[in-house]
């Protein structure tokens, strides 16, 4: 996609597809181990969605994998710029939701979002509360109300998604809760590594396994 660069460089629906190509590329690096490689297209996907954005402010996918890019961004970063990404994820996420409210993938994003705030360290909020006048907060019932929109938008769901509502009702201490949704996830069967869900999904089942392990004892309780 990359040699089509210099004929569509002003194009935003090159830009933000080139932008998905980099960020998917990049987790494939990860997944390899080849972190220094991760970060270089993790940076060239953030500046592959910044140029899609300052032609097309409009588009929904551009502001969407925009986002998706600079939240992997602080994986690389210390905790301030860390937390100004987050924010600014948000903002992106936001509009991608009010352009396309249909798109699950956005949904699941902004639930990741609530789940990331309600995760912060004491020493996360602070540093917050230091860069904002009213720090953005949000509850894992709040994402769970988003990752169940998601699950509305694509009944048949996906594993990412269903893990972190598992991880939310864990979160709660509900474990039983937790239990159904981590085997929910755990039926679906591993998607195409040419699709986002298929590259994410080889570090989802990693983890639902891990859970299952862990939290079996509670699967009758009410």
């Amino acid at each position: 996609i990359t040699d089509s660069l210099a004929e569509y460089n002003n194009n935003p629906s090159y830009l933000w597809r080139l932008c998905k190509s980099q960020y998917l590329c990049a987790v494939l690096a990860g997944q390899d181990g080849a972190k220094d490689i991760k970060k270089d297209l993790i940076l060239e996907a953030v500046q592959s969605g910044e140029r899609a954005l300052k032609i097309d402010q409009r588009n929904s996918e551009a502001h969407k994998w925009y986002a998706i890019s600079l939240g992997s961004r602080g994986e690389f970063q210390g905790v301030k710029e860390k937390i100004l990404d987050g924010f600014e994820f948000k903002s992106h996420i936001d509009k991608a939701a009010e352009l396309n409210p249909g798109d699950h993938i956005t949904h699941h994003l902004l639930g990741r979002f609530c789940y990331e705030v309600s995760q912060l360290s004491w020493i996360e909020r602070k540093m917050a509360s230091t860069l904002f006048a009213s720090p953005p907060s949000a509850s894992l019932p709040e994402a769970i109300d988003h990752f169940l929109q998601a699950e509305r938008l694509k009944p048949d769901g996906w594993k990412e998604n269903r893990l972190f509502i598992a991880k939310c009702h864990i979160g709660l201490g509900e474990y039983n809760q937790a239990v159904i949704w981590l085997d929910k996830a755990d039926s679906i069967p591993l998607a195409s590594q040419d699709v986002r869900e298929g590259i994410k999904d080889k570090l989802s089942q990693q983890e639902i396994d891990e859970l299952l392990v862990k939290y079996e004892k509670h699967r009758c309780e009410k």
